[in-house]
Protein backbone atom coordinates (compact mmCIF):
# COMPACT_ATOMS: atom_id res chain seq x y z
CA UNK A 1 0.00 0.00 0.00
CA UNK A 2 2.90 2.23 0.05
CA UNK A 3 2.29 3.19 -3.60
CA UNK A 4 -1.07 4.65 -2.34
CA UNK A 5 -1.99 8.09 -2.05
CA UNK A 6 -3.82 7.94 1.43
CA UNK A 7 -7.41 10.42 1.46
CA UNK A 8 -8.69 10.37 4.77
CA UNK A 9 -11.55 11.45 7.08
CA UNK A 10 -13.54 11.97 3.26
CA UNK A 11 -17.09 11.23 3.41
CA UNK A 12 -18.04 8.94 -0.05
CA UNK A 13 -21.21 9.60 -1.63
CA UNK A 14 -21.26 6.80 -4.07
CA UNK A 15 -18.83 4.06 -5.85
CA UNK A 16 -17.79 4.17 -9.15
CA UNK A 17 -15.28 1.61 -11.16
CA UNK A 18 -12.03 1.14 -10.32
CA UNK A 19 -10.21 2.57 -13.43
CA UNK A 20 -11.42 5.74 -13.90
CA UNK A 21 -9.98 7.06 -10.24
CA UNK A 22 -6.89 4.69 -10.33
CA UNK A 23 -4.15 6.54 -8.32
CA UNK A 24 -1.44 7.66 -10.54
CA UNK A 25 1.09 5.27 -9.58
CA UNK A 26 -1.35 2.53 -10.57
CA UNK A 27 -2.44 3.23 -13.81
CA UNK A 28 0.25 1.89 -15.94
CA UNK A 29 -0.74 -1.62 -14.61
CA UNK A 30 -1.43 -3.89 -17.23
CA UNK A 31 -4.15 -5.81 -15.35
CA UNK A 32 -5.72 -3.25 -12.51
CA UNK A 33 -9.37 -4.17 -11.34
CA UNK A 34 -9.64 -7.55 -12.60
CA UNK A 35 -8.23 -9.00 -8.86
CA UNK A 36 -4.84 -9.43 -9.72
CA UNK A 37 -1.55 -8.24 -7.86
CA UNK A 38 -0.89 -4.82 -8.75
CA UNK A 39 2.53 -3.34 -9.78
CA UNK A 40 3.11 -2.89 -5.56
CA UNK A 41 1.70 -6.13 -4.63
CA UNK A 42 -1.48 -4.89 -4.20
CA UNK A 43 -4.54 -7.16 -4.70
CA UNK A 44 -6.96 -4.18 -6.22
CA UNK A 45 -10.31 -6.52 -5.58
CA UNK A 46 -10.01 -6.09 -2.22
CA UNK A 47 -10.11 -2.09 -2.08
CA UNK A 48 -13.07 0.03 -3.09
CA UNK A 49 -12.67 3.37 -4.44
CA UNK A 50 -15.00 6.26 -2.69
CA UNK A 51 -15.89 9.68 -4.70
CA UNK A 52 -17.22 13.10 -3.45
CA UNK A 53 -19.21 15.33 -6.10
CA UNK A 54 -18.12 15.46 -9.83
CA UNK A 55 -16.46 12.19 -9.50
CA UNK A 56 -13.05 13.85 -7.63
CA UNK A 57 -11.61 10.67 -6.47
CA UNK A 58 -11.31 11.40 -2.39
CA UNK A 59 -10.68 8.23 -0.73
CA UNK A 60 -9.70 4.66 -1.46
CA UNK A 61 -10.67 1.41 1.30
CA UNK A 62 -9.53 -1.56 1.68
CA UNK A 63 -12.43 -4.01 0.74
CA UNK A 64 -13.11 -7.18 2.86
CA UNK A 65 -10.12 -7.20 5.45
CA UNK A 66 -10.74 -8.86 8.61
CA UNK A 67 -7.81 -8.29 11.14
CA UNK A 68 -8.47 -6.11 14.13
CA UNK A 69 -6.63 -3.25 13.61
CA UNK A 70 -7.79 -2.71 9.90
CA UNK A 71 -11.17 -2.78 11.74
CA UNK A 72 -10.55 -0.16 14.36
CA UNK A 73 -8.52 2.19 12.31
CA UNK A 74 -11.96 1.90 9.22
CA UNK A 75 -14.28 2.79 12.47
CA UNK A 76 -11.91 5.47 14.05
CA UNK A 77 -11.75 6.70 10.39
CA UNK A 78 -15.47 6.87 10.26
CA UNK A 79 -15.84 8.27 13.41
CA UNK A 80 -14.07 11.65 12.48
CA UNK A 81 -15.53 11.99 9.36
CA UNK A 82 -19.19 11.63 10.46
CA UNK A 83 -17.95 14.28 13.36
CA UNK A 84 -16.72 16.67 10.79
CA UNK A 85 -19.83 16.23 8.49
CA UNK A 86 -22.16 17.03 11.44
CA UNK A 87 -20.16 20.58 12.12
CA UNK A 88 -20.64 21.36 8.37
CA UNK A 89 -24.20 20.63 8.02
CA UNK A 90 -25.07 22.32 11.02
CA UNK A 91 -23.17 25.60 9.49
CA UNK A 92 -24.80 25.11 5.98
CA UNK A 93 -28.11 24.99 8.11
CA UNK A 94 -27.37 28.30 10.06
CA UNK A 95 -26.80 29.63 6.09
CA UNK A 96 -30.10 28.83 4.63
CA UNK A 97 -32.00 30.13 7.96
CA UNK A 98 -30.50 33.81 7.53
CA UNK A 99 -30.65 33.80 3.68
CA UNK A 100 -34.31 32.67 4.01
CA UNK A 101 -35.01 35.46 6.82
CA UNK A 102 -34.11 38.34 4.31
CA UNK A 103 -36.20 36.86 1.23
CA UNK A 104 -39.19 36.82 3.89
CA UNK A 105 -38.78 40.16 4.77
CA UNK A 106 -38.49 41.98 1.24
CA UNK A 107 -41.76 40.09 0.43
CA UNK A 108 -43.56 41.48 3.42
CA UNK A 109 -42.29 45.02 2.06
CA UNK A 110 -43.22 43.97 -1.45
CA UNK A 111 -46.69 43.07 -0.07
CA UNK A 112 -47.23 45.98 2.00
CA UNK A 113 -46.40 48.51 -1.31
CA UNK A 114 -49.20 46.38 -3.16
CA UNK A 115 -51.70 46.42 -0.61
CA UNK A 116 -51.48 50.09 -0.05
CA UNK A 117 -51.32 51.10 -4.27
CA UNK A 118 -54.60 48.64 -4.41
CA UNK A 119 -55.87 50.28 -1.36
CA UNK A 120 -55.15 53.81 -3.72
CA UNK A 121 -53.97 54.94 -0.16
CA UNK A 122 -50.97 56.04 -3.04
CA UNK A 123 -50.50 56.18 -6.81
CA UNK A 124 -54.09 58.04 -7.60
CA UNK A 125 -57.49 56.73 -8.08
CA UNK A 126 -59.35 54.88 -10.68
CA UNK A 127 -62.73 56.14 -12.61
CA UNK A 128 -65.50 53.92 -11.53
CA UNK A 129 -67.94 52.86 -14.30
CA UNK A 130 -70.47 55.32 -14.46
CA UNK A 131 -72.39 54.27 -17.73
CA UNK A 132 -75.94 54.68 -17.68
CA UNK A 133 -76.61 56.28 -14.13
CA UNK A 134 -79.06 58.85 -13.71
CA UNK A 135 -76.67 62.20 -13.39
CA UNK A 136 -76.99 62.73 -9.68
CA UNK A 137 -75.97 59.10 -9.40
CA UNK A 138 -72.86 59.36 -11.58
CA UNK A 139 -71.70 63.20 -9.89
CA UNK A 140 -72.28 61.42 -6.32
CA UNK A 141 -69.78 58.71 -6.47
CA UNK A 142 -67.44 60.57 -9.17
CA UNK A 143 -66.78 62.97 -6.31
CA UNK A 144 -66.61 60.61 -3.46
CA UNK A 145 -63.95 59.80 -5.35
CA UNK A 146 -61.81 62.43 -5.06
CA UNK A 147 -62.65 63.52 -8.65
CA UNK A 148 -64.26 66.81 -10.12
CA UNK A 149 -66.83 66.20 -12.58
CA UNK A 150 -67.76 68.55 -15.39
CA UNK A 151 -71.32 67.85 -17.25
CA UNK A 152 -72.69 68.31 -20.69
CA UNK A 153 -76.34 67.50 -22.80
CA UNK A 154 -75.94 65.99 -25.74
CA UNK A 155 -78.46 64.08 -28.13
CA UNK A 156 -79.10 60.86 -27.69
CA UNK A 157 -81.69 57.99 -29.01
CA UNK A 158 -81.56 56.57 -25.22
CA UNK A 159 -80.72 57.26 -21.74
CA UNK A 160 -82.45 59.96 -21.28
CA UNK A 161 -80.83 62.39 -18.23
CA UNK A 162 -78.93 59.71 -18.04
CA UNK A 163 -74.44 58.96 -18.61
CA UNK A 164 -73.92 58.51 -22.34
CA UNK A 165 -69.88 58.36 -22.30
CA UNK A 166 -67.47 60.06 -20.08
CA UNK A 167 -63.84 60.97 -19.91
CA UNK A 168 -61.50 59.60 -18.59
CA UNK A 169 -62.46 56.01 -19.36
CA UNK A 170 -64.15 53.67 -16.39
CA UNK A 171 -61.19 51.42 -14.58
CA UNK A 172 -58.28 54.41 -16.05
CA UNK A 173 -56.25 55.38 -12.63
CA UNK A 174 -55.61 59.17 -12.68
CA UNK A 175 -54.50 61.93 -10.43
CA UNK A 176 -57.31 62.57 -7.27
CA UNK A 177 -58.15 65.88 -8.25
CA UNK A 178 -58.48 64.94 -12.07
CA UNK A 179 -62.13 66.26 -13.94
CA UNK A 180 -64.00 63.53 -14.95
CA UNK A 181 -66.32 64.91 -18.12
CA UNK A 182 -69.57 63.51 -18.46
CA UNK A 183 -72.16 63.80 -21.40
CA UNK A 184 -75.71 63.20 -20.27
CA UNK A 185 -78.24 61.88 -22.96
CA UNK A 186 -80.99 64.27 -24.42
CA UNK A 187 -83.88 63.27 -26.43
CA UNK A 188 -83.76 64.29 -30.35
CA UNK A 189 -87.03 66.63 -30.66
CA UNK A 190 -88.54 67.38 -34.50
CA UNK A 191 -87.81 71.45 -34.90
CA UNK A 192 -89.76 73.62 -36.23
CA UNK A 193 -89.58 73.98 -39.89
CA UNK A 194 -92.67 74.66 -41.40
CA UNK A 195 -92.22 77.65 -43.86
CA UNK A 196 -88.64 77.42 -44.28
CA UNK A 197 -86.78 76.69 -47.70
CA UNK A 198 -86.14 73.17 -48.00
CA UNK A 199 -82.12 73.47 -47.19
CA UNK A 200 -82.46 75.49 -43.87
CA UNK A 201 -85.23 72.66 -43.07
CA UNK A 202 -82.78 70.15 -43.52
CA UNK A 203 -80.35 71.64 -41.89
CA UNK A 204 -82.16 72.16 -38.87
CA UNK A 205 -82.78 68.35 -38.75
CA UNK A 206 -79.12 67.57 -39.50
CA UNK A 207 -77.99 69.38 -36.48
CA UNK A 208 -80.66 67.24 -34.38
CA UNK A 209 -78.91 64.29 -35.59
CA UNK A 210 -81.85 62.89 -38.14
CA UNK A 211 -80.27 60.34 -40.97
CA UNK A 212 -83.44 59.34 -42.47
CA UNK A 213 -85.12 62.65 -44.54
CA UNK A 214 -87.28 62.67 -47.11
CA UNK A 215 -88.66 65.20 -49.45
CA UNK A 216 -92.07 64.67 -50.98
CA UNK A 217 -92.94 67.48 -53.63
CA UNK A 218 -96.20 68.74 -53.69
CA UNK A 219 -97.44 70.61 -56.50
CA UNK A 220 -98.58 74.42 -55.70
CA UNK A 221 -99.35 77.25 -58.18
CA UNK A 222 -99.59 80.36 -54.83
CA UNK A 223 -96.64 80.22 -53.55
CA UNK A 224 -92.83 80.05 -53.47
CA UNK A 225 -91.08 76.92 -54.89
CA UNK A 226 -89.25 74.67 -51.97
CA UNK A 227 -91.03 75.96 -49.08
CA UNK A 228 -91.45 73.37 -46.30
CA UNK A 229 -95.09 73.22 -46.04
CA UNK A 230 -95.45 70.27 -43.50
CA UNK A 231 -93.37 67.96 -41.46
CA UNK A 232 -93.89 64.48 -40.54
CA UNK A 233 -93.86 63.57 -37.54
CA UNK A 234 -94.57 67.02 -36.73
CA UNK A 235 -92.74 69.83 -34.60
CA UNK A 236 -92.05 68.91 -31.17
CA UNK A 237 -92.30 65.24 -31.34
CA UNK A 238 -89.26 62.69 -30.22
CA UNK A 239 -87.41 60.64 -32.45
CA UNK A 240 -84.69 58.68 -32.79
CA UNK A 241 -81.68 59.20 -35.50
CA UNK A 242 -82.61 56.73 -38.11
CA UNK A 243 -86.14 57.28 -37.61
CA UNK A 244 -88.17 58.43 -41.36
CA UNK A 245 -88.81 61.91 -41.19
CA UNK A 246 -90.81 63.75 -44.34
CA UNK A 247 -90.33 67.32 -45.71
CA UNK A 248 -93.69 68.01 -47.88
CA UNK A 249 -92.17 71.10 -49.98
CA UNK A 250 -93.75 73.45 -52.17
CA UNK A 251 -92.75 73.07 -56.20
CA UNK A 252 -94.06 74.50 -59.26
CA UNK A 253 -95.98 72.22 -62.09
CA UNK A 254 -93.72 70.85 -63.86
CA UNK A 255 -93.82 68.39 -67.05
CA UNK A 256 -94.02 65.00 -66.10
CA UNK A 257 -92.43 62.34 -68.38
CA UNK A 258 -94.61 61.31 -70.65
CA UNK A 259 -92.77 60.67 -74.07
CA UNK A 260 -93.75 57.66 -76.07
CA UNK A 261 -97.06 57.74 -73.60
CA UNK A 262 -100.28 57.27 -75.24
CA UNK A 263 -102.67 60.12 -75.54
CA UNK A 264 -104.88 59.19 -72.91
CA UNK A 265 -102.53 58.65 -70.35
CA UNK A 266 -100.32 61.35 -71.14
CA UNK A 267 -103.76 63.42 -70.89
CA UNK A 268 -104.47 62.22 -67.58
CA UNK A 269 -101.05 62.97 -66.22
CA UNK A 270 -101.03 66.68 -67.04
CA UNK A 271 -104.50 66.96 -65.73
CA UNK A 272 -103.54 65.55 -62.53
CA UNK A 273 -100.57 68.04 -62.39
CA UNK A 274 -102.87 70.46 -63.24
CA UNK A 275 -101.23 71.88 -66.25
CA UNK A 276 -103.37 73.04 -68.83
CA UNK A 277 -102.50 71.78 -72.38
CA UNK A 278 -103.11 71.70 -76.09
CA UNK A 279 -102.91 68.08 -78.36
CA UNK A 280 -101.93 67.91 -81.70
CA UNK A 281 -101.63 65.22 -84.36
CA UNK A 282 -98.62 64.66 -86.34
CA UNK A 283 -97.41 61.55 -89.01
CA UNK A 284 -94.91 60.12 -87.38
CA UNK A 285 -93.32 56.20 -87.57
CA UNK A 286 -94.97 53.20 -87.39
CA UNK A 287 -93.07 52.80 -83.38
CA UNK A 288 -94.71 56.52 -83.24
CA UNK A 289 -98.80 55.25 -83.68
CA UNK A 290 -100.99 57.02 -81.19
CA UNK A 291 -98.19 58.02 -79.15
CA UNK A 292 -96.56 60.96 -77.87
CA UNK A 293 -94.02 62.19 -80.41
CA UNK A 294 -93.32 65.23 -78.27
CA UNK A 295 -93.96 67.87 -75.42
CA UNK A 296 -93.33 71.47 -74.89
CA UNK A 297 -91.93 72.47 -72.93
CA UNK A 298 -90.03 69.40 -72.06
CA UNK A 299 -90.18 66.71 -69.73
CA UNK A 300 -89.44 68.34 -66.40
CA UNK A 301 -89.00 71.80 -66.87
CA UNK A 302 -91.25 74.37 -64.60
CA UNK A 303 -94.93 75.32 -66.61
CA UNK A 304 -96.06 78.94 -65.61
CA UNK A 305 -99.54 79.51 -64.11
CA UNK A 306 -100.57 81.05 -67.60
CA UNK A 307 -98.31 78.43 -69.51
CA UNK A 308 -99.98 75.65 -71.88
CA UNK A 309 -98.24 72.33 -72.62
CA UNK A 310 -98.49 71.48 -76.14
CA UNK A 311 -98.68 67.16 -76.47
CA UNK A 312 -97.91 66.45 -80.08
CA UNK A 313 -99.27 63.06 -80.70
CA UNK A 314 -98.25 60.10 -83.72
CA UNK A 315 -101.34 60.24 -85.91
CA UNK A 316 -103.99 57.23 -85.35
CA UNK A 317 -103.65 55.40 -88.81
CA UNK A 318 -100.32 55.37 -90.27
CA UNK A 319 -100.85 55.13 -94.20
CA UNK A 320 -100.41 51.49 -94.70
CA UNK A 321 -98.85 53.32 -98.39
CA UNK A 322 -96.54 55.54 -97.23
CA UNK A 323 -93.43 52.49 -97.66
CA UNK A 324 -90.68 54.36 -96.40
CA UNK A 325 -92.41 54.70 -93.27
CA UNK A 326 -91.52 50.70 -92.98
CA UNK A 327 -88.25 50.99 -92.29
CA UNK A 328 -88.87 52.71 -88.67
CA UNK A 329 -90.05 49.43 -87.61
CA UNK A 330 -89.09 45.64 -87.38
CA UNK A 331 -90.78 42.62 -89.53
CA UNK A 332 -93.22 41.91 -86.51
CA UNK A 333 -94.28 45.53 -85.78
CA UNK A 334 -95.26 45.64 -89.89
CA UNK A 335 -97.12 42.23 -89.90
CA UNK A 336 -98.91 43.52 -86.62
CA UNK A 337 -99.73 46.81 -88.19
CA UNK A 338 -100.66 45.60 -91.48
CA UNK A 339 -103.63 43.22 -89.61
CA UNK A 340 -104.66 45.80 -87.92
CA UNK A 341 -105.52 47.53 -90.87
CA UNK A 342 -107.20 45.11 -92.77
CA UNK A 343 -104.07 43.55 -94.78
CA UNK A 344 -104.05 39.38 -94.09
CA UNK A 345 -101.29 37.34 -94.38
CA UNK A 346 -101.64 35.34 -97.32
CA UNK A 347 -98.02 33.95 -98.39
CA UNK A 348 -94.43 34.14 -95.85
CA UNK A 349 -91.73 31.62 -97.14
CA UNK A 350 -87.72 31.99 -96.44
CA UNK A 351 -86.06 32.11 -99.54
CA UNK A 352 -82.25 32.02 -99.95
CA UNK A 353 -81.18 31.71 -97.05
CA UNK A 354 -81.77 34.47 -94.38
CA UNK A 355 -84.31 36.52 -97.38
CA UNK A 356 -88.07 36.41 -96.72
CA UNK A 357 -90.81 36.59 -98.82
CA UNK A 358 -94.07 37.56 -97.42
CA UNK A 359 -97.33 38.96 -99.12
CA UNK A 360 -100.71 40.82 -97.27
CA UNK A 361 -103.69 41.92 -99.39
CA UNK A 362 -107.28 43.87 -98.26
CA UNK A 363 -110.40 43.56 -100.29
CA UNK A 364 -109.55 46.67 -101.91
CA UNK A 365 -107.34 45.18 -104.86
CA UNK A 366 -104.18 45.93 -103.02
CA UNK A 367 -100.83 43.69 -102.28
CA UNK A 368 -98.11 44.86 -99.94
CA UNK A 369 -95.23 42.36 -100.17
CA UNK A 370 -91.91 42.19 -98.05
CA UNK A 371 -89.05 40.72 -100.40
CA UNK A 372 -85.49 41.39 -101.31
CA UNK A 373 -86.01 42.57 -105.09
CA UNK A 374 -89.62 44.24 -105.54
CA UNK A 375 -89.30 44.88 -108.71
CA UNK A 376 -89.65 41.55 -109.40
CA UNK A 377 -92.86 39.22 -109.11
CA UNK A 378 -91.16 36.50 -106.19
CA UNK A 379 -94.22 37.18 -103.71
CA UNK A 380 -96.87 35.80 -106.66
CA UNK A 381 -94.24 32.67 -106.85
CA UNK A 382 -94.65 31.51 -103.44
CA UNK A 383 -97.20 29.52 -101.45
CA UNK A 384 -97.89 28.42 -98.20
CA UNK A 385 -97.43 30.32 -94.66
CA UNK A 386 -94.08 29.69 -92.59
CA UNK A 387 -93.09 31.19 -89.23
CA UNK A 388 -90.34 33.64 -90.80
CA UNK A 389 -91.66 36.68 -89.31
CA UNK A 390 -89.74 37.02 -86.33
CA UNK A 391 -87.77 39.68 -84.45
CA UNK A 392 -85.37 37.81 -86.70
CA UNK A 393 -86.19 38.49 -89.57
CA UNK A 394 -84.77 41.61 -91.79
CA UNK A 395 -86.61 43.85 -93.76
CA UNK A 396 -85.45 44.65 -97.40
CA UNK A 397 -87.81 45.84 -100.01
CA UNK A 398 -91.15 46.58 -99.94
CA UNK A 399 -93.55 46.40 -103.11
CA UNK A 400 -97.16 47.96 -103.47
CA UNK A 401 -99.67 46.63 -106.19
CA UNK A 402 -102.69 48.28 -106.86
CA UNK A 403 -104.81 46.28 -109.20
CA UNK A 404 -107.38 48.41 -111.71
CA UNK A 405 -110.57 46.51 -111.75
CA UNK A 406 -113.61 48.39 -112.34
CA UNK A 407 -117.20 47.08 -111.86
CA UNK A 408 -119.18 46.02 -114.42
CA UNK A 409 -123.01 47.79 -114.86
CA UNK A 410 -125.62 44.96 -115.58
CA UNK A 411 -126.38 46.14 -119.67
CA UNK A 412 -129.89 48.34 -119.53
CA UNK A 413 -130.40 47.42 -123.49
CA UNK A 414 -129.26 45.93 -126.37
CA UNK A 415 -128.02 49.62 -127.24
CA UNK A 416 -125.54 49.54 -124.72
CA UNK A 417 -124.02 46.61 -125.36
CA UNK A 418 -121.17 48.01 -127.18
CA UNK A 419 -118.18 49.02 -125.51
CA UNK A 420 -118.16 52.89 -125.75
CA UNK A 421 -121.42 52.55 -123.76
CA UNK A 422 -119.78 49.86 -121.11
CA UNK A 423 -117.01 52.58 -120.72
CA UNK A 424 -119.26 55.37 -119.92
CA UNK A 425 -121.29 53.27 -117.42
CA UNK A 426 -118.34 51.54 -115.57
CA UNK A 427 -118.16 51.25 -112.12
CA UNK A 428 -115.81 52.51 -109.73
CA UNK A 429 -112.48 51.03 -108.73
CA UNK A 430 -111.57 49.91 -105.60
CA UNK A 431 -107.62 50.03 -106.26
CA UNK A 432 -108.02 53.50 -107.43
CA UNK A 433 -110.18 55.10 -104.36
CA UNK A 434 -107.92 53.50 -101.96
CA UNK A 435 -104.74 55.50 -104.10
CA UNK A 436 -107.01 58.70 -104.65
CA UNK A 437 -107.65 58.45 -108.31
CA UNK A 438 -111.00 58.35 -110.52
CA UNK A 439 -108.95 57.31 -113.32
CA UNK A 440 -105.75 56.16 -114.01
CA UNK A 441 -103.97 56.84 -117.31
CA UNK A 442 -100.67 55.41 -118.08
CA UNK A 443 -99.00 58.39 -118.15
CA UNK A 444 -97.11 60.97 -116.20
CA UNK A 445 -100.15 62.53 -114.15
CA UNK A 446 -101.19 59.10 -112.78
CA UNK A 447 -97.54 58.46 -111.78
CA UNK A 448 -97.12 61.86 -110.16
CA UNK A 449 -100.60 61.62 -108.37
CA UNK A 450 -99.22 58.43 -106.85
CA UNK A 451 -96.08 59.90 -105.85
CA UNK A 452 -97.88 62.42 -104.04
CA UNK A 453 -100.51 60.04 -102.28
CA UNK A 454 -97.34 57.55 -101.00
CA UNK A 455 -95.31 60.80 -99.96
CA UNK A 456 -92.30 59.99 -101.94
CA UNK A 457 -91.02 63.04 -103.13
CA UNK A 458 -89.47 64.57 -106.33
CA UNK A 459 -89.01 62.56 -109.38
CA UNK A 460 -85.71 62.14 -110.50
CA UNK A 461 -86.21 60.04 -114.49
CA UNK A 462 -88.83 58.63 -116.33
CA UNK A 463 -89.40 56.27 -118.89
CA UNK A 464 -92.00 55.04 -121.29
CA UNK A 465 -93.04 52.50 -123.69
CA UNK A 466 -91.30 54.28 -126.38
CA UNK A 467 -88.38 55.43 -124.78
CA UNK A 468 -87.26 52.47 -122.41
CA UNK A 469 -84.44 50.77 -123.33
CA UNK A 470 -84.89 46.93 -123.58
CA UNK A 471 -82.35 44.07 -123.96
CA UNK A 472 -82.11 42.66 -127.24
CA UNK A 473 -84.87 40.71 -127.97
CA UNK A 474 -87.43 41.65 -126.17
CA UNK A 475 -90.65 42.01 -127.50
CA UNK A 476 -92.17 44.93 -127.22
CA UNK A 477 -95.95 45.00 -128.10
CA UNK A 478 -98.92 44.67 -125.79
CA UNK A 479 -97.34 47.29 -123.57
CA UNK A 480 -97.44 50.40 -122.14
CA UNK A 481 -95.58 51.57 -119.49
CA UNK A 482 -94.48 54.77 -117.62
CA UNK A 483 -92.22 54.16 -114.87
CA UNK A 484 -90.19 56.91 -112.68
CA UNK A 485 -88.10 56.69 -109.72
CA UNK A 486 -86.54 59.14 -106.89
CA UNK A 487 -84.53 58.79 -103.97
CA UNK A 488 -85.32 58.93 -99.78
CA UNK A 489 -82.29 58.92 -97.86
CA UNK A 490 -80.49 56.03 -98.54
CA UNK A 491 -83.50 54.03 -100.03
CA UNK A 492 -84.67 54.49 -104.06
CA UNK A 493 -88.75 54.14 -105.18
CA UNK A 494 -90.14 53.48 -108.35
CA UNK A 495 -93.57 54.28 -109.62
CA UNK A 496 -94.92 51.99 -112.67
CA UNK A 497 -97.73 52.30 -113.88
CA UNK A 498 -98.98 49.75 -116.62
CA UNK A 499 -101.64 48.98 -119.12
CA UNK A 500 -102.54 47.62 -122.85
CA UNK A 501 -100.80 47.93 -125.95
CA UNK A 502 -103.36 50.58 -125.92
CA UNK A 503 -101.68 53.72 -125.17
CA UNK A 504 -105.37 55.59 -124.39
CA UNK A 505 -106.84 52.66 -122.29
CA UNK A 506 -106.62 53.53 -118.32
CA UNK A 507 -104.09 51.42 -116.60
CA UNK A 508 -104.49 47.93 -115.26
CA UNK A 509 -102.15 47.92 -112.55
CA UNK A 510 -99.89 50.62 -110.56
CA UNK A 511 -96.69 49.34 -108.91
CA UNK A 512 -94.75 51.03 -105.82
CA UNK A 513 -91.37 49.60 -104.84
CA UNK A 514 -88.91 50.73 -102.10
CA UNK A 515 -85.47 49.46 -101.75
CA UNK A 516 -82.12 50.05 -100.58
CA UNK A 517 -79.68 51.52 -103.57
CA UNK A 518 -77.16 49.05 -102.71
CA UNK A 519 -78.69 46.62 -104.23
CA UNK A 520 -78.27 47.64 -107.58
CA UNK A 521 -75.22 47.13 -109.59
CA UNK A 522 -73.67 48.49 -112.97
CA UNK A 523 -74.50 44.85 -114.26
CA UNK A 524 -78.19 44.66 -113.49
CA UNK A 525 -78.94 47.84 -115.26
CA UNK A 526 -76.35 47.33 -118.57
CA UNK A 527 -78.78 45.89 -120.47
CA UNK A 528 -80.94 48.83 -120.17
CA UNK A 529 -78.55 51.95 -120.89
CA UNK A 530 -77.51 52.18 -116.74
CA UNK A 531 -81.31 53.72 -116.29
CA UNK A 532 -83.43 52.42 -113.16
CA UNK A 533 -86.66 53.33 -114.45
CA UNK A 534 -86.24 51.07 -118.01
CA UNK A 535 -84.60 48.04 -115.78
CA UNK A 536 -87.71 48.17 -113.21
CA UNK A 537 -90.23 48.56 -116.14
CA UNK A 538 -88.53 45.74 -118.09
CA UNK A 539 -88.49 43.28 -115.18
CA UNK A 540 -91.63 43.96 -113.61
CA UNK A 541 -94.05 44.55 -117.07
CA UNK A 542 -91.73 43.03 -119.91
CA UNK A 543 -90.26 40.05 -118.50
CA UNK A 544 -92.47 39.40 -115.37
Amino acid sequence: MSDLIPIEDIEADESVPVQEIIPETLRDDPVIGDGSSGRAGVNMSRWRVHTLEHDRLVGMTEYGGNDRESRNARRAQEQSREARTDKERSARLKKRVMVGSVIVFLLAIVAAVGATYALELWGGKTVPNVMGLTQANAVELLEGRGFKVEVEAVLADSLEGRVVSYSPDANERVKEDTTVKLSIGQNRVIPEVVGMTRDDAKKALDDMGATNVHEVPTITLDEEEGIVREVRPGAGSVFMSTDEVTLVVSQLPRVPDIMNASEQDAVKALEEAGLPMDVAHERGSVEQRLKVMRVEPNVGERVETDQHVTVTVGEALIDPLRLTDYYDATVPMIRGFLEGEGYGLKVSAKVEDKHIVARFENDKDARISLLREPWTHEADKANGVAEVLGDDAALEGVRLEVTVNREQPEAQNANEQDEKAQKDKAGKSKGLELLGLEKAPVDETTAQAVVERCGLGEIKGSCTQDTITLPPGTTRTGHTVYCCYGESGNRLWTVLVAGTEDPSAEAKRIVVACFPQSYFTADDLSKNGDKICDFVAYVDEYAG
